[in-house]
């Protein structure tokens, strides 16, 4: 079996603090809410859209856990690099639901004055 390519980069900013949790599966995750941002339209113009994207992303490495608990705090800036993953399960009702999150595979604490 051969593996394609899912990778992510997204750039935003914090939104919340991230929140802590060891799963069912016993392993602690850390949870982060990332907003991005995207202009469109003649730059400067009044006719320039913003465009704003929520991403749920999941944290399992241990040394990036720590680094969002030292540095994760609402508003702060953040680059993920990570893949995409589809969670999928049932409702009460035998309904079909899914979600898509990041993965973090990498991230990086940016300074907000830059």
């Amino acid at each position: 079996m051969r593996n394609n390519l899912n990778s992510v980069l997204l750039e935003g900013v914090l939104v919340g603090n991230p929140v802590k949790d060891r799963p069912d599966n016993g392993r602690e995750t850390c949870y982060l809410t990332l907003s991005t941002t995207s202009c469109f339209g003649n730059a400067g113009q009044a006719s320039e859209e913003e465009e704003v994207s929520v991403f749920d992303i999941e944290v399992k490495s241990k040394a990036l856990i720590d680094a969002c608990s030292a540095k994760g705090r609402g508003g702060a800036r953040v680059r993920v690099c990570g893949k995409l993953k589809q969670k999928r399960w049932k409702g009460p009702f035998n309904e079909d639901f899914s979600r898509i999150v990041v993965i973090a595979e990498h991230l990086e604490f940016k300074r907000n004055d830059a």
